[in-house]
């Protein structure tokens, strides 16, 4: 029986996220979202990092937003992630 959930994939995707959007996120935030990643609280980092793209309204890549959405809907947060604020926050080429 395979485990519900590849955690090693989800941290190493969420690792990429932080990458792309570390640099506009605030320090504060950053460091949280670092800090659920290291307690293996995926959800709770996908779910700060994308409310706080949200609320300060930054500008994400469409590389971002694909590594958002994998990880919501591996984690089965994608309703709750996935909402047209967030989409309005992608660049578009």
């Amino acid at each position: 029986m395979s485990p519900k959930y590849d955690y090693e994939l989800l941290e190493r995707l969420l690792n990429a996220l932080l990458g792309l959007v570390g640099p506009k996120l605030s320090g504060q935030t950053r460091r949280d979202v670092r800090e659920f990643i290291d307690h293996a609280e995926y959800g709770l980092a996908l779910d700060f990092a994308a409310g706080a793209i949200v609320e300060d309204d930054l500008r994400i890549t469409p590389e971002a937003f694909d590594l958002i959405k994998q990880l919501a809907v591996k984690m089965e947060m994608d309703g709750e992630i996935l909402t047209e604020d967030l989409i309005d926050k992608v660049d578009t080429p």
